[in-house]
């Protein structure tokens, strides 16, 4: 089975007969009133707060179309860090190649490996700060990219800031460009 009981349960809790038509079968849930996945998927959407309803500030940020669909990946958890290699079997260890402290997730390579932080505190000491956020990656990208700056082209050097971040760990670790 696909979907989960309770979500069964609630489609089918969805009035599918109306008496003004008959006994003639309805897909309430859109404007056509047949049955599609979209709706069902929005559906389903409507009740989990952890889906963001607006992505489109990801393709407004002045940067380089790479970083862009960097970010978009980002965000999406679809960048290929050790852990998910590891659990695709295609790394040995989950482990972080530059300091073998931590395990590498997106997290950690982009703001709490020792070069990372480097990078970000060599940006401070030139007067560029990101913005610190405890809620976690997607809150501390978001925030340091749609977020109020004195630097009016800190969303740019921040989102370039991360790519190369990822580009110098991935050239490290794999010794190829």
């Amino acid at each position: 089975m696909y979907l989960s009981v309770g979500i069964l349960q609630w489609i089918a809790s969805f009035e599918l007969i109306s008496e003004e038509i008959g006994d003639k079968m309805m897909w309430i849930a859109n404007k056509s009133s047949k049955f599609s996945i979209k709706s069902a998927i929005k559906i389903i959407r409507e009740g989990d707060t952890r889906i963001m309803a607006d992505w489109s500030w990801v393709w407004r940020v002045r940067a380089p179309q790479r970083t862009k669909t960097f970010l978009w990946l980002t965000l999406h958890n679809k960048v290929l860090s050790n852990v998910k290699r590891f659990k695709r079997k295609m790394d040995r260890s989950p482990q972080c190649e530059i300091c073998s402290v931590e395990v590498e997730d997106l997290d950690h390579l982009l703001r709490y490996c020792p070069n990372a932080i480097a990078v970000w505190q060599a940006l401070q000491q030139q007067g560029l700060y990101s913005s610190a956020n405890n809620e976690g990656l997607h809150g501390w990208i978001q925030q340091n990219i749609t977020g109020k700056h004195e630097d009016p082209n800190w969303p740019t050097k921040f989102l370039i800031t991360m790519w190369c971040i990822w580009k110098w760990q991935c050239m490290h670790c794999f010794e190829t460009m």
